[in-house]
């Protein structure tokens, strides 16, 4: 909604956030300068377009909202 496409690439797999508000431990971090308020929820496709998961959480310096980065739940976590 906010960024439109965008590319990164993948830090972690199986990581935690780290904030009590997102349990568990299957986050994939994707390191990216391109994310934004409304980005929540927007799919997430690897380079062959294969969906992946669903956008859940930007990172964002909390002064300049500028971007570090994104976290996202993997499709085969969404139902658990």
């Amino acid at each position: 909604m906010a960024t439109g496409y965008s590319c990164g690439t993948v830090e972690a797999v199986g990581t935690s956030i780290g904030d009590p508000n997102y349990p568990g431990n299957f986050w994939v971090k994707v390191n990216t300068n391109t994310c934004g308020p409304s980005d929540s929820g927007g799919p997430v496709f690897t380079a062959l377009t294969i969906a992946s998961g669903i956008l859940s959480l930007g990172a964002l310096d909390d002064v300049t909202h500028a971007c570090y980065g994104y976290y996202y739940v993997p499709t085969d976590k969404i139902y658990e």
